[in-house]
């Protein structure tokens, strides 16, 4: 499967309702709350911050090319699907088993640490104690070597930490295993990046990423529900719950939990109304307990929820044009955010 034939998997989803940048920004974990709201709502939750690093021009690049042969038609900034395009897309099964949502922002730091903690217990088995680390972050460096300190986890000179990975390699069918093993680097040893390894599998880079990714979203999957089992690596995963909310939402949250108001919240910040009516929205898409109510009534939410039941379109303004004046964007957009909670969940069963 080509990036471009994954691409068009996703692109299904928003036809007709997003424009197809939409999509570049949930690949790319852009941190606003249409971004998320988006994933959420057009079921592409699994695909958040998985390609972090994907350029503007490779994702352009690959709507040209879908153009081109036929597969998409472009209406004004949307696109549609051509009776080709879907015909295509039946023949698709999706490759990657992902959790960006959850992982997404995580996976960076987990696997930064990792690939050193490897290249560290690797030298240091060999009595090679000068090496230069192949990750430069300083907190990821500290990380590790607060691991040493704990000498029941490392006093086998790694074969406890072989064998964790060697469980972890037996999760993933042979080929991503073999090619996650090659980017890492050991005494002596150099490990390849996604560049040279899609080189020499003569594959896009951004399917080799996506391969990565993949992998890693499903150790980190595994390392979370059996910790018993994977204590070193365990121990390199970030907490999940501080990655959850933007810096700035969090700040709003705080607060809010002391019982600001929302104009004592705007008053506060300094911050135009709209910015923290993001806040508020990105806090009731990823807090479950998150209440609205204090933001709308149960009467407005049940107008606005009978309008999506009869509505196919998740477009703001097609929405707002079935409703009322003293019903807002805001009002959609939070009643949007809970069903939005209750399409991740479907997703992730």
């Amino acid at each position: 499967m080509t990036f471009e034939e994954w691409l068009l998997l996703k692109l299904k989803h928003i036809e007709g309702e997003r424009t197809p940048r939409s999509v570049y920004h949930i690949l790319r974990g852009k941190k606003s709350a249409q971004t998320f709201q988006d994933s959420q709502l057009f079921s592409l939750s699994p695909y958040m911050n998985v390609l972090p690093k994907l350029k503007l021009t490779t994702f352009d690049e690959a709507i040209d090319t879908l153009c081109n042969t036929g597969y998409i038609d472009r209406q004004s900034s949307l696109v549609l699907l051509t009776d080709k395009g879907r015909d295509f897309c039946h023949q698709l099964q999706e490759p990657f088993v992902l959790n960006g949502t959850r992982y997404g922002v995580l996976t960076h730091p987990f696997v930064s640490k990792l690939h050193l903690l490897v290249q560290s217990v690797s030298n240091l088995a060999h009595n090679h104690s000068q090496f230069i680390p192949i990750v430069n972050d300083e907190d990821s460096q500290k990380e590790v070597k607060l691991l040493f300190h704990q000498k029941h986890l490392l006093q086998d000179q790694g074969e406890s930490l072989f064998r964790e990975l060697e469980q972890l390699c037996l999760s993933l069918p042979s080929y991503q295993a073999d090619l996650v093993l090659q980017t890492f680097s050991g005494y002596d040893q150099i490990g390849l990046s996604y560049q040279q390894l899609a080189e020499r599998q003569h594959k896009d880079a951004v399917m080799i990423e996506l391969y990565m990714m993949s992998a890693f979203h499903q150790w980190m999957d595994v390392i979370e529900n059996e910790p018993g089992q994977f204590p070193i690596c365990h121990r390199l995963m970030p907490a999940v719950e501080n990655v959850h909310l933007t810096q700035s939402a969090v700040k709003t949250r705080q607060l809010y939990n002391k019982g600001l108001t929302m104009d004592a919240i705007i008053n506060h910040r300094q911050l135009k109304r709209s910015t923290i009516e993001d806040h508020i929205v990105e806090i009731a898409m990823k807090d479950t307990t998150f209440s609205i109510r204090p933001f709308i009534t149960y009467d407005q939410e049940q107008t606005i929820r009978n309008v999506l039941q009869n509505e196919t379109s998740m477009r703001l303004k097609r929405i707002k044009d079935q409703l009322t004046d003293e019903i807002t964007y805001f009002h959609i957009r939070l009643v949007l955010a809970k069903v939005g909670q209750k399409e991740e969940a479907n997703i992730h069963g």
